[in-house]
């Protein structure tokens, strides 16, 4: 009894003086309880949260963070590089708050689909709706490419509401009637109150088989009324007065690209009228047509200064419009702002 108590007994003596049949039958037992013991530890202290990780707090999911974020067009990357030494320069340890360019991405994804959901609970349409759709070419937001983009937005008595702005692979009728249906269908109570379409006068809209309206209609199995827009009637007949003096090969014109790149060598507050008498160069109007340009340029003064006195205008670039209007005509006002980034004859 005694010798097998001294076999079970632990030996602590230089494993290296024993035999290698004797070490793995007196470490054994203890090596594995060991090594249970040491898994099991480890796996509860993975499995349960750290309390600084418990802690951390979400403030990018807060709507005004995500809103000032989407107003400046900031990156979650250029974010980071804000929002961190801002918190450290207001004693916020960063450790406690979850913040990384992913959480940030995710935060405003989040918010986002939050609020497109409130606003189509929100949205109850009680009055005939029609709906207004224009393809665009604008820089996309991730690329910084230009996106073909159609702003959808339906209007009524003392209503109107902003959709979706859908991007398009291409702009033909079909796809541009059915990205239209498809986002209509998305908010509850508009088809049921849609009575009529505001659509610009092109093939795509106004064809015959497969045009945007066609599909609209037939989506909807009813009859709707077309308001088609004849605005670019005008940008027709300026366009061809454009080509008698300038030449242009494309939308983007150099003369206007030249323009803005010497905007910064220009004086603007020197500038002057666009019927002012020019030394050397002769006037091919006879004195009748002289006296009814004078007529009309005193009528149309007198329409935008009348416009220019409103307390609002109906966007902003109408107002920059009128009043750079009223300086080619001779009648002083604000300085000029820069030319916008993409310009073209239209």
């Amino acid at each position: 009894m005694r010798e097998a108590a001294e076999d079970s007994a632990i030996n602590f003596s230089d494993p290296g003086d024993q035999d290698e049949e004797v070490q793995k039958r007196q470490y054994w037992p203890i090596s594995q309880y060991y090594l249970r013991t040491v898994q099991s530890a480890t796996a509860t202290q993975s499995s349960a949260p750290p309390a600084a990780m418990m802690m951390k707090r979400h403030l990018v999911v807060d709507p005004l963070f995500v809103a000032s974020l989407d107003r400046t067009n900031t990156t979650p990357r250029q974010a980071m590089h804000i929002v961190a030494p801002a918190l450290k320069a207001a004693g916020v340890d960063a450790d406690t708050v979850s913040l990384s360019t992913s959480t940030i991405h995710k935060a405003r994804k989040t918010v986002h689909e939050s609020l497109a959901m409130s606003q189509k609970k929100q949205f109850v349409p009680s009055t005939p709706l029609v709906a207004h759709f224009d393809g665009k070419l604008l820089p996309d937001s991730q690329s910084e490419e230009l996106v073909d983009q159609m702003p959808i937005v339906v209007s009524g008595l003392k209503t109107e509401k902003p959709l979706a702005i859908p991007k398009l692979p291409i702009s033909t009728g079909e796809i541009m009637g059915n990205a239209v249906v498809q986002t209509l269908q998305d908010w509850d109570g508009v088809p049921d109150w849609l009575a009529g379409l505001c659509f610009d006068t092109t093939s795509s809209n106004t064809g015959i088989h497969t045009c945007a309206i066609t599909v609209i209609q037939r989506a909807f199995e009813k009859r709707l009324l077309f308001l088609a827009c004849h605005h670019h009637i005008l940008e027709i007949i300026s366009a061809a007065v454009f080509d008698q003096f300038f030449k242009s090969s494309g939308p983007q014109i150099a003369l206007f690209s030249r323009f803005k790149e010497q905007w910064k060598f220009i004086d603007v507050t020197q500038y002057a009228a666009i019927d002012v008498h020019v030394p050397g160069v002769k006037s091919y109007l006879t004195s009748a047509e002289s006296l009814c340009l004078c007529q009309m340029k005193a009528e149309v003064i007198s329409f935008l200064q009348n416009q220019i006195s409103l307390e609002t205008q109906p966007r902003q670039d109408y107002l920059e419009f009128v009043k750079l209007s009223l300086a080619m005509l001779g009648v002083a006002g604000d300085d000029i702002n820069q030319p916008t980034k993409n310009l073209n004859k239209s």
